[in-house]
């Protein structure tokens, strides 16, 4: 939960008040994110491809093989488990790995996927992703 702490875009404060159980706020403007007056981006496709890679791999893999398979590497273990294959393949070869994993932990630190706690941890999709695919939301 902390390092999807030092992640997430949304306020930290509500960040905060919803790990101890206590009501969501929207905006405190009072933390770094909620006055952070830096450029907005939109990432809508680079999520939609990232989302898919995630399920398209049966939400089997964890953050290194994901960043690997959509940055289009020929790591020895993607190519031993044919991901090179996968229709996601590649798709944000155009980012350096350091981009694509920036992105990942945003996903994570927003809600939108989530790290299992196992000895090999593996990225799942979230019913807010879910909901994200479905409403076509940016």
């Amino acid at each position: 939960e902390i390092v999807n702490y030092c992640h997430t875009s949304k306020c930290i404060r509500s960040y905060i008040l919803e790990y101890f159980g206590d009501e969501k706020i929207e905006n405190c403007n009072n933390c770094s994110n909620c006055l952070d007056h830096g450029e907005l981006e939109d990432v809508t496709i680079e999520v939609q491809k990232i989302l898919s890679c995630v399920y398209r791999t049966d939400q089997r893999f964890g953050i290194n093989m994901i960043v690997g398979v959509l940055g289009g590497s020929k790591n020895k273990n993607i190519l031993s488990w044919n991901l090179n294959k996968n229709p996601t393949y590649g798709l944000l070869s155009d980012y350096s790995q350091k981009d694509i994993r920036a992105l990942v932990d945003l996903l994570i630190g927003d809600g939108f996927l989530e790290v299992t706690v196992s000895e090999f941890p593996t990225l799942r999709l979230t019913k807010k992703a879910f909901n994200f695919i479905k409403t076509k939301e940016t």
